[in-house]
C-alpha cells in the first residue's frame, strides 16, 4: 500500500485509503463514532439542494419550457466536470431550443410567477443524477464497487472532478496522479455511458459540452455569469449570452475540403480556428476545424485546495480504525488495489499482444500458458519473452512466410 505523503500545503496526510476504510465495518474500531449508513441517500439529498439552487438562478418563469428541461427527461443532470450547480445550468441550457431565450427577452414579463417546485419534485432528476455520478466513477476507474464510489462522492460533496482526485490519491502512487482530461477517450466514454444511464436524451451533447473549449472572451464572460454572482439569479439576457456561447463552441467554425491539387477552405468570416486533425493530402477528404482556447472544465478552480481539505478531514479518521492491519479478504480498499493491479496487468497484456506476431505462426499458446509479466525487465517485455520462451520452436516457424530453420540453426537459437 502506498505510504502517506504531504499534499501541497501544510496538512500532513496519513495513510491512503482512509476514505474507503473509515466506512468499512471490517476496518473501523468498535468505539468509532457513527457515520451515515446510507451514503447514496446523503448524496441524493445534496443533489436535491443543488437543484434548488439552480432553479433559483434560472429564469424559468420567463422562458417557456426551461422548467421542463430542468426537472424532467434527464436533460438537467448534474453530471459534468464543473461544480454540480453549474453542470445543472449548462446541461439544461445546452438543450434549450434555438431562439427561446431571444423570444423571451422581447416578450413582456409574465403577470403570474411560475409556481415554485417543492423538494419532492426533484426526486426523479436528482436520483438520475446520483446514479449517473456513481456510474461515471465505476466506469472511469473500473475497480470500484458502487458502495465505494458513493463514499468518495459523499466526501467530495457530489463534485465529480473532486471525487476523481480523491480516488486517484488513494489508488495511484505519488506523482502518478493524472489530471482528468476532458478530451481523452476514457473520459468521454465514461461521460457518455453515465449520461445514458441517467436517461439523458442526447448523451453526445453532454459529452461534447464537457470537452469543449472556449475562446478567451467567451471564457471570461461565462465565468462572470456563473461565478461572479453565484447566488444571484440569471436574467433572460444572461441566458441568451450563455446560449450563444454554447451553440458557438459546440459547432465547428468551418469545414475544410482538402484535395490533391491543394486545400480548398470554406470558412465563416471573422472566426479564429485551428485544425482539429491533421488532414491527409493523398486523397480528397473533409475535416472539421475546432475552437482553440481554454477547456470549459477549467472554469472550476480551487480543486487542489478542496482536495487538501478533504484529505485533512479524512486524516482525522485514522484514529478510529482498528490497530491491527486490515484483512486482505475483508478490506474494500485492499480489494480495490488488487483490482487496479489486475487492470494494469491486463493493459500490459494488450500492449504485448500488439507487439507479438499475428495468430498465424504466433506464440499464442505460450502467451496463454506462461505469458507472465514478472521478470528482470519491464512488464511488457517480460510477457513477450516469457511467451516466446514457452512456445515450441516448430510453432514459431510455422508461418508460410518464415521457412523452418535447419537443425543446426535450431541449435544456435
Amino acid at each position: 500500500m502506498a505510504s502517506g505523503s504531504t499534499c501541497s500545503g501544510s496538512v500532513p496526510l496519513g495513510r491512503r485509503g482512509l476514505v474507503s476504510c473509515a466506512h468499512s465495518l471490517d476496518c473501523r474500531a468498535d468505539d468509532a463514532p457513527p457515520l451515515p449508513p446510507d451514503l447514496e441517500k446523503v448524496v441524493y439529498e445534496l443533489i436535491v439542494g443543488f437543484y434548488d439552487q439552480a432553479f433559483d438562478r434560472l429564469p424559468c418563469e420567463r422562458i417557456p419550457g426551461l422548467l421542463d428541461l430542468l426537472a424532467t427527461g434527464g436533460c438537467g443532470t448534474c453530471l459534468g466536470l464543473l461544480d454540480p450547480v453549474s453542470n445543472i445550468i449548462l446541461n439544461t441550457l445546452a438543450l434549450l431550443p434555438e431562439g427561446a431565450a431571444a423570444a423571451a427577452s422581447t416578450a413582456p414579463p409574465a403577470t403570474k410567477k411560475s409556481k415554485r417546485l417543492v423538494r419532492n419534485d426533484w426526486h426523479e432528476i436528482a436520483n438520475r443524477s446520483c446514479q449517473s455520478l456513481l456510474a461515471f466513477l465505476m466506469v472511469y476507474f473500473g475497480c470500484l464497487e458502487k458502495e465505494q464510489a458513493a463514499r468518495y462522492l459523499y466526501w467530495a460533496d457530489a463534485n465529480l472532478s473532486l471525487a476523481v482526485m480523491l480516488i486517484q490519491h488513494d489508488l495511484y502512487v505519488e506523482g502518478e496522479e493524472a489530471v482528468l482530461d476532458p478530451e481523452s477517450d476514457r473520459t468521454q466514454a465514461a461521460l457518455e455511458w453515465a449520461a445514458t444511464m441517467a436517461g439523458h436524451p442526447s448523451p453526445g451533447v453532454l459529452t461534447q459540452l464537457m470537452s469543449s473549449r472556449l475562446k478567451e472572451d467567451d471564457f471570461h464572460l461565462l465565468e462572470k455569469l456563473l461565478f461572479s454572482a453565484a447566488d444571484g439569479p440569471l436574467k433572460v439576457d444572461d441566458v441568451g449570452a450563455i446560449d450563444r456561447i454554447l451553440r458557438m463552441m459546440m459547432s465547428p467554425p468551418c469545414v475544410a475540403t482538402i484535395s490533391r491539387k491543394g486545400p480548398i477552405l470554406h470558412v465563416r468570416k471573422n472566426l479564429d480556428a485551428v485544425w482539429s486533425t491533421t488532414p491527409s493530402t493523398t486523397e480528397d477528404t473533409a475535416t472539421a476545424l475546432c475552437w482553440d482556447g481554454k477547456p470549459i472544465s477549467s472554469l472550476q478552480c480551487g480543486l487542489s485546495d478542496k482536495l487538501q481539505r478533504c484529505l485533512g478531514r479524512a486524516d482525522g479518521l485514522e484514529q478510529y480504525l482498528k490497530k491491527t492491519p486490515c484483512s486482505v479478504d475483508a478490506c474494500d480498499y485492499l480489494q480495490t488495489l488488487k483490482m487496479r493491479l489486475h487492470g494494469m496487468i491486463h493493459n500490459f497484456c494488450i500492449k504485448a499482444l500488439k507487439l507479438l506476431p499475428t495468430p498465424s505462426g504466433s506464440p499464442m499458446c505460450g502467451f496463454l500458458m506462461a505469458g507472465h509479466c514478472y521478470g528482470s525487465m519491464d512488464p511488457v517485455s517480460n510477457i513477450i519473452v516469457n511467451s516466446i520462451w514457452s512456445t515450441p520452436s516448430r510453432a514459431l516457424w510455422s508461418s508460410p512466410h518464415s521457412p523452418a530453420p535447419s537443425s543446426q540453426q535450431r541449435l544456435v537459437l
